[in-house]
């Protein structure tokens, strides 16, 4: 479904009671086979090495360079290159700062203008055909704290993005006050929708809500003429990201064991089902080794995504590439200061 269709259904708000059940995750590792030829496109990601700390390269890791300061975030495909940007300061009006649109020459075109927002969701997602992007905010008033999704409609003119307002698309309210009356910071937990990811059709948005003795719950909110329909897809799970051609959704793994945080990255049928483990946390005597926030490659063939390593008092992080289907890493970077790829055509 297009966006200009979706837009006659997104004003329908919801107000997200807890949801029994979460779809079962089973441990299945990945297939093996021949290996696929690396995509092609370009890796956007944060280094902390250097004057800068937007790099890119290639899909195979070479051709590393300094591009836009800050966080890679989602980009156009189609001529220039745009990246979304949280930016702050005596001259932009709100304390928790406004949505940019930033290019690698160097323009610059504000996309948001909400004083009230409490917090800016992060990150912000791009959907698939560029029509628009998406943010998650909360709010408070003197009883509640209110979770909102926002569609903000993109108007390319010229390859510069031009933006309409803000439109809610969905809402999730909890009361500021605990089970004793008194005011607590777990509603505002709760309402916190994290990250997301639209489906390619943009019909389907999976979100990321905090529920209390589960962790991080993955949700898909599927949008249509007669409002919208809500399922949980898998606990204990955190930045989501959908494959290219909706197929699946990839996403971090999350337990906690001691002091020990076990992040692997996993996919999954938007369905629930056949739930793949691509990567494997490891614990030893010489340290921790997990792996977080997944991106796909344009053609879907392959995954990128961050390994951690915490050995002592010393914490490395690097980017590999694996094969969609299983199968050995590979390195892409070896500093031990690359993290959060993006992957783009």
């Amino acid at each position: 479904m297009s966006f200009t269709r979706l837009r006659k259904v997104i004003l329908a708000l919801v107000c997200l009671s807890v949801l029994a059940g979460s779809a079962a995750l089973a441990q299945k590792k990945g297939g093996g086979g021949s290996t696929p030829t690396p995509a092609p496109g370009t890796i956007y990601f944060l280094n902390w090495s250097g004057a800068g700390l937007g790099w890119k390269m290639n899909g195979d890791g070479s051709g590393k360079a300094q591009t836009i300061e800050g966080q890679p975030s989602y980009q156009r495909h189609g001529g220039s290159r745009w990246f979304l940007q949280n930016q702050y300061g005596d001259d932009i009006l709100g304390d928790w700062g406004q949505w940019f649109a930033v290019d690698e020459n160097g323009g610059t075109v504000q996309l948001t203008n909400d004083p009230d927002l409490r917090t800016n969701g992060y990150p912000p997602s791009w959907a698939k055909d560029d029509s628009f992007f998406s943010y998650a905010g909360v709010y408070e008033t003197e009883e509640e704290w209110i979770g909102r999704l926002f569609v903000v409609e993109i108007d390319w003119l010229e390859d510069v993005p031009v933006a309409g307002p803000p439109t809610i698309v969905f809402e999730i309210r909890r009361s500021v006050f605990d089970e004793w009356g008194e005011w607590s910071y777990e509603g505002y937990d709760e309402v916190n929708l994290g990250s997301h990811d639209w489906s390619p059709l943009a019909d389907e948005a999976v979100l990321t809500r905090w529920v209390w003795g589960e962790g991080w719950v993955l949700d898909i909110v599927r949008f249509s003429d007669e409002g919208l329909e809500i399922r949980s897809l898998v606990s204990r799970a955190a930045k989501p990201v959908w494959s290219p051609d909706g197929g699946r959704i990839a996403f971090n793994r999350e337990e906690r064991s001691g002091y020990q945080e076990i992040q692997e990255i996993w996919t999954i049928r938007p369905d629930g089902s056949d739930a793949v483990r691509l990567t494997e946390y490891v614990s030893s005597k010489n340290g921790e080794r997990g792996q977080l926030l997944p991106t796909w490659s344009p053609d879907g063939a392959y995954l990128a995504y961050t390994e951690r390593v915490v050995s002592g008092n010393k914490t490395t992080h690097d980017i590999l590439r694996v094969p969609a289907g299983g199968g050995t890493p590979t390195s892409l970077t070896g500093d031990g200061k690359s993290s959060w790829p993006r992957w783009r055509p």
